[in-house]
């Protein structure tokens, strides 16, 4: 448990780092961020190295940056205090979320656009192992003073509850944006908190490609809920993630939905 380094990630550890300080021991809070940028142009804004841990003016600014189309990267170990969010932290595990390019519309001012579907695949799958690991406890937040699974303006005025951390110096300021913050409670954390499995539950969790004996082109993700129906990308998305995939037929689907019963799929 508390592995700092996210196995689902790539590893490209931001100039200074090492000089970051340690984040305070025990539950950390996940918080969601929007880049208001591209992956490019944040993370190199962001890898400038820090020459004083303590002032959180420069240097590694979030632990994860997270591309449109799923690309992840990790900044920095998690058991470090990203310059993430101000007042939290020392107990505040960060992503940095793409929201300009061509995958989105241009857009300005608080009008953030959605999620991709990959972006919210490798938010699921990240944020469940969050709890696996035991960074994060099995709870949605409500305020910055909790622990659990949560976003940047849970810190921010007006919004931020009163004697609560403070995520950021600039009163109003959107991220990530209502349409994130949507997804983030609907889309993303439930599927997180979901039975929280375990990693051995992994094993039994797959891609039923349906139905190779019919027009139906779903996808499904197989677990231990109900199936959650996937488009192309959030299946592109869990396969690139090593969720292995079957092909299967509407008959296939059916009797997992009607019995529960796996036993003939692989």
């Amino acid at each position: 448990m508390h592995n700092p380094i996210y196995p689902g990630a790539e590893q490209h550890l931001l100039d200074g780092w090492q000089r970051r300080r340690l984040a305070t021991p025990g539950h950390r809070l996940f918080t969601g961020h929007t880049m208001a940028g591209t992956m490019a142009g944040t993370k190199a804004f962001f890898d400038v190295d820090d020459v004083d841990p303590d002032d959180d003016i420069d240097g590694a600014f979030s632990h994860f940056g997270l591309a449109a189309n799923g690309h992840f990267e990790q900044w920095m170990p998690i058991d470090r205090a990203a310059a993430s969010d101000l007042e939290g932290n020392n107990y505040t595990i960060s992503v940095e979320v793409e929201d300009k390019g061509p995958f989105f519309p241009v857009w300005s001012g608080s009008d953030v656009p959605a999620m991709t579907g990959n972006q919210v695949v490798v938010l699921r799958l990240f944020t469940r192992w969050l709890i696996q690991e035991d960074w994060v406890p099995p709870r949605i937040a409500n305020t910055s003073c909790e622990r659990g699974l949560g976003y940047h303006r849970l810190g921010i005025d007006p919004y931020r509850v009163s004697n609560c951390p403070k995520f950021s110096q600039h009163r109003g300021k959107a991220c990530p944006g209502d349409r994130r913050i949507n997804q983030y409670l609907h889309d993303i954390f439930p599927f997180a908190l979901d039975a929280t499995p375990t990693p051995e539950d992994d094993e039994d969790m797959f891609i039923l490609d349906c139905c190779s004996d019919g027009p139906d082109d779903t996808g499904y993700l197989i677990g231990n809920g109900e199936p959650i129906k996937l488009t192309k990308d959030e299946r592109d998305a869990y396969r690139h993630a090593g969720i292995r995939a079957f092909q299967g037929t509407k008959k296939d689907y059916l009797h997992i939905i009607d019995v529960g019963n796996r036993s003939h799929l692989p």
